[in-house]
């Protein structure tokens, strides 16, 4: 079974649209998860991931605590990350086709 957007065909715009959205909507799903996520494991590592998803997930919980429904805080995530995970797709992909296209022929790999 093929995938259902192959990577080798993506184009510049699809790809961003595609990382920005699993993104977006990853974390906006999260903020359902709030009452499994607050309890901190005794893993130190765990406990640390779980630590800096919540605190990713505090712009959605801000209107969720105000309207009193998390349903606010996944579209207010999901809206929030869609749009910083386009911009930082937008200055990766700006990087590389910089970095593609300059003088390749120098030997120092710091210039």
């Amino acid at each position: 079974m093929a995938p259902i957007l192959p990577l080798s065909k993506m184009t510049d715009s699809s790809g961003k649209t595609f990382v920005a959205t699993i993104v977006g909507l990853s974390l906006g799903i999260a903020t359902l998860d709030m009452e499994r996520l607050s309890l901190i494991s005794p893993n130190p590592i765990l406990g640390l991931f779980q630590e800096a998803l919540i605190f990713a997930l505090v712009p959605g919980l801000i209107p969720s605590v105000a309207v009193g429904s998390l349903w606010i805080g996944l579209v207010v995530n999901a809206i929030c990350y869609f749009g910083l995970s386009w911009a930082v797709c937008s200055l990766w992909q700006s990087f590389r086709r910089k970095h593609q296209t300059s003088d390749t022929s120098s030997i120092d790999p710091l210039v």
